[in-house]
């Protein structure tokens, strides 16, 4: 794992010290776009092996980042939603927002596939032992009912005189502290 971030951030200073030409592609959505389609592929497969749950919400979400991807790789897609969104929904807006639309979805897989569901009784199961006489229902009544309690009011004690605040400025300032001088890079002293 830190060989590939070593791997990326050299890559990232080599491009920007010798200002290659689409670095930002290569590097930033290259490496997205490799990264998930490997989750996506890897996932998939792991999905159809076992019982397929969530494969739904699993499609949905690849399906949508795909398009998110394509939106700022394929440049004719790029230049259809500049004609059909205005300007102000280009491609990078659509990246963005499809990216975020296919983490929703991801999600719901995920909750659908890991997360157990709740299950619902609509019956109550006592224990073999259960008591149904006249003690054990005296004792039910004595759990379930309420607690009385009485409400007291206590004074409340005289609130002490607020003390001074004296800001003291940072030291580059090469000033003295006074109370008239604010200084809001540090927190006030009190004493």
């Amino acid at each position: 794992m830190f060989a590939s971030y070593a791997l990326m951030i050299g890559a990232w200073i080599y491009a920007i010290v010798h200002n290659i030409h689409n670095s930002f592609m290569i590097l930033y959505l290259g490496v997205v776009a490799v990264s998930c389609g490997l989750y996506s592929v890897i996932t998939l497969i792991r999905v159809i092996k076992s019982k397929g749950l969530g494969l739904k919400w699993l499609l949905i979400g690849v399906g949508y980042g795909a398009i998110g991807l394509a939106s700022v790789f394929y440049a004719p897609f790029a230049r259809l939603l500049c004609a059909v969104f205005t300007r102000w929904f280009n491609s990078e807006f659509w990246w963005f927002f499809l990216s975020d639309v296919s983490m929703y979805y991801l999600y719901k897989y995920y909750m659908a596939s890991h997360v157990p569901a709740k299950t619902s009784s609509s019956h109550v199961t006592y224990d073999s032992d259960y008591e149904s006489d006249e003690e054990s229902d005296e004792e039910v009544q004595r759990l379930i009912k309420p607690r009385t309690t009485a409400t007291t009011f206590r004074p409340v004690e005289q609130q002490q005189q607020q003390q001074q605040i004296v800001y003291i400025p940072m030291p580059y300032y090469n000033t003295t502290p006074t109370t008239a001088y604010y200084a809001p890079q540090t927190a006030p002293v009190y004493y």
